[in-house]
């Protein structure tokens, strides 16, 4: 479930305009490396250690790709560059 607020605020680039109400996320919680671990290894056949492991890893190869000039296409999650 989202939670938000409701924030009153102008238009910054237009000072004439009248305030209008947005919403705001708020209370999102931060998910660890070890909770995106345990995420994983309960809708596979992984361990939480294997994921991690898996983890782990990827946070290491990825920096280094993209050091020696490589795109990472990581499908659904994204292309880094």
């Amino acid at each position: 479930m989202l939670r938000y607020k409701i924030i009153k605020q102008r238009n910054a680039l237009d000072a004439n305009k009248k305030e209008m109400y947005y919403p705001r996320l708020t209370n999102r919680r931060k998910y660890t490396l070890y909770d995106v671990a345990q995420e994983i290894s309960s809708r596979s056949t992984l361990s939480k250690a294997d994921t991690i492991a898996a983890l782990v890893s990827l946070e290491e190869v990825i920096p280094y790709l993209l050091k020696s000039g490589y795109i990472v296409d990581l499908g659904g999650l994204g292309t880094f560059s």
